[in-house]
Order: structure tokens, then C-alpha cells, then sequence
């Protein structure tokens, strides 16, 4: 922890959240364990980084913003992700097909854009800015 603190003081984030300079969004660190699509949606609500209260599970269209193509495992930035682990993450983006059973995540291991049952398992990366449209 004290490794990726320094990092984070180096690359000029505040508790490990980091800006990011292509969207302006601001990002949590990944939330604790995986968990289910609702339980996921509470984590990002919850979290209280830098004192704000207006986190929330990012839409699948900033949650992809993540994905750096060039990497792999996991296909992120780690520089500026740091904490980032090559796994699923959730996004707030229902799947259209069903929305009360499938929702939208980015497995980080090698970049992809999935779909899976509401009652699966992933992390939570919370984000906080303008809401990309869903």
C-alpha cells in the first residue's frame, strides 16, 4: 500500500484518486472485493473520496475510456491507474436485451467489452463528473 500511495502522491492524485486528462473524469481506487451489479452500484454510491458525495458506478462508455489497447494485464494505464487489476469491472449500463438481468462490464486483463448476469461477480472502480449518456 505504501508503494502505490507514493505513486499516487507522485502522479498528483489525492487518496488514490486520479484525474484523468483526456475525459476530466475523476476516478476511485477499485472498491474492496468483487460483487454483484447491485451490490456494485451501492460501493460506488457510498464512497466518500476527497469528501464528495456524488460518486457513482460509471457508464460502460467512461468505464471503456480505461482500456489502454496498447497494454495488457491488465489493458489499463497502470501509471495512472496504479491499482488496477486485470479483472472484470462493473459499469451502471444495462444490457438492452434484458435490463433486469444483464448488465455492461470491461474485463482489464486484455481489453474487452463484455456482457454478463446482473448476479455475476466483478470490482467497482467509482467515478464522479458530468454522466456520459446511457
Amino acid at each position: 500500500m505504501a508503494k502505490k500511495k507514493a505513486l499516487a502522491e507522485a502522479i498528483g492524485t489525492t487518496d488514490l484518486i486520479v484525474t484523468d486528462p483526456k475525459t476530466g473524469l475523476e476516478w476511485s481506487p477499485t472498491l474492496g472485493e468483487r460483487v454483484n451489479w447491485k451490490q456494485a452500484k451501492k460501493v460506488a454510491e457510498d464512497y466518500r473520496g476527497g469528501s464528495h458525495d456524488d460518486w457513482r458506478l460509471p457508464a460502460i462508455e467512461e468505464l471503456i475510456t480505461q482500456i489502454d489497447f496498447s497494454r495488457f494485464n491488465p489493458a489499463a494505464n497502470t501509471e495512472l491507474f496504479p491499482d488496477m487489476k486485470p479483472n472484470y469491472y462493473w459499469s451502471s449500463t444495462p444490457d438492452a436485451s434484458s435490463p433486469g438481468d444483464y448488465a455492461w462490464l470491461v474485463d482489464f486483463y486484455g481489453g474487452c467489452v463484455y456482457w454478463s448476469n446482473q448476479d455475476s461477480t466483478a470490482f467497482v472502480r467509482a467515478v464522479r463528473g458530468p454522466r456520459a449518456s446511457q
